[in-house]
């Protein structure tokens, strides 16, 4: 079986990642020419970091990581609105909640892979069933199609229609928090 992946951001390339650890080969389709360091700092909860244990490269994401073992919100003028202790939760997942640059994490996932298992300057425009249709014509077929292509996703696209972001009612600030797995059951709290 091949897994076809259309995205190679965190989210594809995590995907990619956990298939080569059970043995499925994958391959990755990514628009842009070359996978560089880009974006901002990312806010990884523990069961996050649990996945990235299970992906085998915990070790090294958090080489580079800063430890958060307490969120504050506060005001501009520095009254607090809330407190968070995010250690006690770390103790009771079993793994920190960290910060780390979106690039780093992208680059070590991307380094897990075989260099052939990722295209980049193939920019798909559509698919049919398992198979990606790319900006110059050409198929690439798989067994399985994965979307991982991000908020404007072609393939979200092809299998629900077009859809415009919506405003959900909340804002962040410079940052967000992206989650990669979800809580393990020997991590029970």
């Amino acid at each position: 079986m091949r897994v076809l992946i259309v995205g190679a951001g965190i989210g594809g390339l995590a995907t990619a990642v956990a298939l080569r650890r059970v043995g499925v080969e994958a391959r990755v389709i990514e628009r842009v020419d070359e996978i560089r360091e880009a974006g901002a700092g990312l806010s990884l909860w523990p069961n996050a970091v649990n996945a990235l244990r299970e992906l085998g490269v915990e070790a090294r994401v958090m080489a580079t990581a800063s430890v958060v073992g307490r969120s504050r919100t506060q005001t501009p003028a520095g009254r607090l609105i809330a407190e968070i202790d995010l250690s006690a939760i770390s103790r009771c997942a079993g793994a920190a909640c960290i910060c780390v640059h979106r690039g780093v994490l992208q680059q070590t996932l991307l380094s897990e892979l075989p260099e052939d298992w990722v295209r980049t300057g193939a920019a798909c425009v559509g698919f049919d069933g398992s198979t990606a249709v790319l900006e110059n014509g050409e198929r690439v077929e798989g067994d399985v199609l994965v979307g991982a292509d991000g908020l404007s996703s072609v393939i979200r696209e092809g299998l629900h229609g077009a859809s415009v972001p919506r405003y959900a009612g909340t804002r962040a600030g410079a940052g967000f928090v992206a989650t990669l797995g979800s809580w393990r059951t020997d991590h029970r709290c």
